[in-house]
């Protein structure tokens, strides 16, 4: 792997065509990363759009970079401009990694912060309101339309099987605790979810609600 220098050699020898089609790829490949970190750390959606708006930034700074740059092909003379002085690759590459390790700081932050349960970061387990590993009741999505309210629900409960940090109340257990109450088997709404969580001893009720925007 060729070091900084080599890299920079190799970023002169290129046209100005060639270093943007290789921005654009590197760029494609550094969201592919960020979103992935994103998904699997649960980090904040402002990760991914600081990603995007430093290569969004960076792109017109490499252009500019590459335009005065190519104009030298022989040693510095007394008439280059202050502009062909501040504008080289080695500052400019300099520049594109300060600022990605200053959003890698931030993120890193935000996760210890979640981790110690401080402000608005800290989820529900790391503040102490509910333990590792409770149980909860997912009630029924409440939705004028039943199929889309029966699919949203199914999806998350799903999800929620998946979870490392809660454990769902399977239904079998549920379905006894209606019984104990004299009740039927069957949907069970918010109201419904919350009464079954205090007479059972559990620790939360996920519930959620599907509303139409317009015609949609």
């Amino acid at each position: 792997m060729p070091g900084p220098q080599g890299l920079l050699n190799e970023i002169h020898r290129r046209s100005l065509w060639q270093i943007l089609g290789l921005y654009i790829a590197g760029s494609w490949v550094v969201l592919q990363v960020v979103a992935t970190f994103v998904e699997q750390l649960f980090l904040p959606s402002w990760v991914f759009r600081g990603a995007l708006v430093l290569l969004a930034v960076g792109l017109p700074v490499l252009l500019a970079t590459a335009a005065v740059q190519k104009g030298l092909r022989s040693p510095p003379n007394e008439e280059q401009t202050a502009l062909r002085r501040l504008l080289t690759w080695k500052r400019s590459l300099l520049a594109g990694v300060v600022a990605f390790a200053v959003l890698a700081c931030g993120a890193g932050a935000w996760m210890a912060m979640r981790s110690l349960g401080v402000a608005g970061a800290g989820t529900l387990v790391s503040k102490g309101v509910l333990k590792e590993q409770a149980t909860i009741v997912l009630a029924d999505f409440a939705s004028p339309d039943s199929m889309l309210a029966h699919t949203a629900t199914e999806a998350l409960r799903v999800d929620l099987s998946q979870s490392r940090t809660v454990r769902l109340a399977p239904d079998r257990f549920l379905s006894g605790a209606m019984q104990r109450m004299r009740r039927e088997p069957g949907p069970r709404d918010a109201e419904t979810a919350r009464e079954l969580a205090v007479r059972e001893g559990l620790s939360a009720v996920v519930a959620g609600e599907i509303n139409a925007i317009g015609e949609g």
